[in-house]
């Protein structure tokens, strides 16, 4: 069977205890069940309305339950949506100008990288983030917190890196040839007042004898 990919949206509720809607959401995947505000924390109270949607067809139901129930921040009703749904409203041209200025200067965190280790990253990144979404996965990372790796665990790392080159970008403040991973890492620490001890490393190895 093949599955049609453009009817992947679904509309979802989430529900008070007495079973009232309080808020209306379209999403695809794990959306209706992510950690964001308001969402409760019963599974239970997450509702999904309509699923095998295309987008056009989920905005539309979104928007027509949200007219249905009324907002709370117009006095007409009882979500908790800030938007009337679909699109959203449309940004004037002015908060558009300021979004543009507000990102200009910036080095976007994948500049450099190959699209299988931009993937990697992204993967790793999602892993950690899910890791919260139940007691077990908090449970399991204070069970490691500051655990100390045996020397056999630690030569099995260190063999895993061997090989692999990162790539680099020149630095914008010191010019130094940075790897772009640890980019975010070298310029917070060119905004402190105080010289840190990362910088301080990077003196030592930069001197260090051949």
């Amino acid at each position: 069977m093949i599955l049609d990919e453009t009817k992947k949206y679904y509309v979802y509720s989430w529900l008070r205890k007495d079973g009232s809607p309080y808020y209306i959401g379209k999403g695809t995947g794990f959306r209706a069940y992510c950690k964001r505000p308001y969402k409760p924390l019963d599974k239970n109270r997450i509702q999904i309305i309509e699923d095998k949607l295309t987008e056009k067809q989920a905005f539309d139901l979104e928007e027509k339950l949200i007219a249905k129930y009324g907002r709370k921040d117009r006095g007409t009703g009882i979500l908790k949506n800030k938007t009337d749904g679909g699109d959203g409203p449309a940004l004037s041209e002015e908060a558009k100008r300021k979004i543009s200025l507000a990102g200009k200067g910036r080095t976007p965190w994948n500049k450099g990288l190959t699209a299988d280790t931009s993937a990697r990253v992204k993967r790793n990144a999602l892993s950690k983030k899910t890791a919260g979404f139940s007691s077990e996965g908090w449970a399991s990372l204070k069970k490691n917190k500051g655990r100390i790796h045996s020397e056999e665990v630690r030569k099995r790392m260190s063999e895993g890196q061997k090989g692999k080159v990162y790539p680099t970008q020149p630095c914008e403040v010191c010019g130094r040839d940075v790897k772009v991973n640890g980019m975010a890492m070298h310029i917070k620490a060119h905004n402190k007042k105080v010289k840190s001890n990362y910088f301080i490393k990077m003196e030592r190895q930069r001197w260090k004898p051949i």
